[in-house]
């Protein structure tokens, strides 16, 4: 089962500050949509509690947490870890969908090894956060191939460059 891991974060590393992204960047937001619209996203229970609307719309929505719940909506499931893989195996082949995963960070820890592809967005900001990205720009330049790179300005006049590496 190949994944993909689609992540954002600034020069410290950082992902997150208070449960929500620290940068508004409406142009990366709109490549995530882009990117991840009608496949499978997996994320943590504290993402998913941070979305503002609920699970993310044309979307299967996977959320990893240690107390599953039951849900009746077919486009949004709760389980462990463990049972992730067996349930992604199974959205996967009934739907031929990709799988990204979304975050925070004990959830990219817990599946990166299982990725191939990751959709990495370098914003240029020296904001502090409370949630860091645990690999550095300098690691996946050093140890897998790059594919992509391309440096935007947003109408926010924020700096950002995106990054596609491939496991090999």
């Amino acid at each position: 089962m190949n994944f993909e891991l689609i992540v954002a974060f600034n020069n410290k590393n950082v992902i997150g500050m208070n449960n929500k992204i620290p940068w508004y960047i409406p142009e990366d937001l709109k490549q995530f949509r882009k990117t991840t619209k009608d496949h499978i996203v997996v994320m943590g229970r504290k993402t998913f509690e941070s979305l503002p609307n609920g699970p993310l719309k044309n979307r299967i929505n996977v959320v990893i947490t240690n107390k599953p719940i039951e849900s009746n909506n077919s486009e949004l499931f709760f389980c462990n870890f463990d049972d992730s893989f067996a349930l992604l195996k199974k959205l996967q082949k009934e739907t031929e969908k990709k799988v990204f995963i979304i975050g925070g960070n004990t959830i990219y820890n817990q599946y990166f090894k299982y990725c191939t592809n990751f959709h990495i967005t370098v914003i240029d900001d020296d904001q502090d956060g409370d949630v860091f990205f645990s690999h550095t720009l300098e690691m996946f330049n050093k140890n897998f191939k790059q594919i992509e790179e391309k440096t935007f300005i947003s109408d926010l006049n924020i700096y950002f460059t995106r990054f596609l590496f491939r496991r090999l």
